[in-house]
């Protein structure tokens, strides 16, 4: 997911939080990451924030322990990486909620 600054300032990311985890016993492991760089893989890659959840992740969590700025028209991005649990059946999914909390600076 792109996450492009469209205005003429910057604007510093506070805070993103990952809650609402649905479909968790269909997860075997989900690694969601803030990137400043679009990647290919972003496990190898160096990420400005991460969190890893599980089947057994509750609760709201945060991907960034720290602010981010990013400035007039840059961009920033969302990675995910997932595996599925070895129960998981063909058509199962999993959801959450991924919410950005930012500011002018």
């Amino acid at each position: 997911m792109q996450i492009k600054n469209v205005g003429t300032s910057s604007h510093t990311i506070n805070n993103i939080t990952i809650s609402n985890l649905a479909g968790a016993t269909n997860l075997g492991c989900i690694t969601i990451y803030l990137f400043a760089n679009q990647t290919d893989s972003p496990a190898t890659g160096n990420p400005i924030g991460s969190v890893s959840l599980t089947g057994s992740s509750r609760g709201i969590v945060n991907l960034s322990s720290s602010a981010y700025t990013l400035s007039q028209s840059a961009n920033a991005y969302i990675e995910v990486q997932e595996c599925a649990a070895s129960n998981a059946l063909t058509g199962s999914t999993v959801g959450f909620t991924l919410k950005i909390q930012c500011e002018d600076t």
